[in-house]
């Protein structure tokens, strides 16, 4: 009978301990088990005003237990997707262990666009003369706000000791990856030219697709320093020479350079294939020749001018 006893109690220890045992093991195979979500295969179109609180509406996780853990969900990321208005969403979620699950999808955020380049001043200098090019942008976007330190100038054939008007390339990136790269015109002038003041109402101006852009519509104030009198004599419009570089109706971006001739003469470009071609007046509604040459540079830095200024318009489709 003892025997029996003894084996009996052996029996039982053995058999609760392996319970026991299998109870821990998949106790600890649950606590593993991450969070969930509940897939949305609806496209998600949001507001630019509200668009972090309309993202995290009707999200919904739960945890291995099936708990409701929904009011744990945040945003990780918002990366810029191809399309205007598109992004890559990724959301992270909690239960209360500390493990983690991620779910990423898209999204349309309306009203969203690239960071917008603007000047300060225009970028005109003096032969020799001094100054950052930096210090003239002002870049501002919609999700970070100010991000002219941002800005980095990648190329420019920029000659502080030859007049003429030059080529730069300016690049700046957001928080969410979206790559803004703009060509901008740079202005060195001759000494000539030091009485004359130029200015725009806008240096940079944004326009949809098909949009007629007036170039007199611009014009802020165009006058001369008259030593003689000691006064500002208006320069009359007519008196401006205005010439595009890049095309209207296919370029993404172009420009108008408004300037008064050193001479009579009117400027020359000469293109890739070797011949020449005029800078014109251009009055007609889409009378543009295509100046290549001049777009890279290569025309301008040879135009005649006393003074000049530059608007540059970034045409959205």
């Amino acid at each position: 009978m003892h025997w029996f006893r003894r084996g009996f109690l052996v029996l039982f220890s053995v058999t609760f301990l392996a319970a026991l045992f299998f109870m821990i093991t998949n106790i600890g195979k649950q606590s593993k088990n991450p969070p969930s979500f509940e897939k949305n295969e609806e496209n998600i179109v949001v507001s630019l005003e509200n668009y972090r609180e309309e993202l995290l509406s009707g999200v919904r996780a739960f945890d291995s237990k099936g708990k409701d853990i929904s009011e744990k969900i945040s945003i990780k990321s918002l990366a810029k997707a191809e399309g205007k208005e598109r992004f890559l969403v990724t959301y992270i979620v909690f239960d209360e262990k500390g493990i983690s699950s991620e779910y990423t999808v898209d999204a349309v955020i309306e009203g969203y666009h690239s960071p917008r380049v603007d000047l300060k001043f225009p970028l005109l200098y003096s032969l020799d003369g001094s100054g950052y090019i930096v210090d003239a942008l002002k870049i501002t976007d919609v999700f970070d706000g100010d991000i002219s330190y941002k800005a980095k100038i990648i190329t420019t054939d920029m000659d502080h000791d030859a007049p003429g008007i030059y080529t730069l390339l300016i690049q700046v990136k957001n928080s969410v990856g979206d790559i803004v790269t703009l060509p901008l015109k740079s202005i060195v002038r001759h000494q000539s030219g030091s009485g004359y003041v130029m200015t725009l109402t806008n240096n940079i101006v944004y326009v949809k697709r098909g949009d007629i852009v007036d170039p007199e519509s611009y014009v802020k104030d165009f006058h001369r320093y008259d030593t003689v009198t000691q006064l500002n004599l208006q320069v009359p419009y007519e008196e401006v020479q205005t010439l595009y570089v890049g095309n209207p109706e296919y370029d993404s971006v172009y420009h108008i350079v408004y300037y008064i001739p050193e001479t009579s003469n009117i400027g020359w470009a000469t293109d890739t294939s070797g011949r020449n071609e005029v800078f014109s007046d251009m009055t007609g509604k889409y009378d543009y020749p295509s100046f290549e040459a001049a777009f890279s540079g290569s025309g301008l830095k040879e135009l005649k001018f006393k003074s000049a200024v530059v608007l540059t318009v970034v045409v959205e489709d």
